[in-house]
């Protein structure tokens, strides 16, 4: 994914992680916002990864698009099936588990 144009790849790829932060932030979507922050974080390390002559080394910079996009979407909706069973409470406001 990083190999051609990498410059301006990562010129989008910020764009497109600070456009999606702003947006989970101005409407208080924190849940969603961790796991964005972890994947981001992740594809960051990703692209300044090189491969080298270990085999572990450069493993995410393998990983295409799809794998990206999918990890967050497992991830987000594990943190929200948690919360939803969890933390929610009468009307659905927030309630910690051991004030139940």
């Amino acid at each position: 994914m990083w190999l051609r144009n990498r410059r301006k790849r990562l010129q989008i790829f910020w764009i497109v992680l600070l456009a999606l932060i702003l947006l989970l932030v101005t409407f208080e979507v924190y849940a969603v916002l961790a796991p964005t922050l972890v994947i981001g974080a992740c594809m960051i390390l990703a692209a300044r990864q090189t491969a080298g002559p270990k085999e572990n080394q450069g493993w995410l910079a393998s990983r295409p698009l799809s794998f990206w996009i999918m990890t967050w979407f497992l991830l987000t909706s594990s943190i929200l099936t948690l919360i939803g069973t969890f933390f929610r409470g009468p009307g659905w406001s927030w309630v910690w588990p051991w004030r139940a």
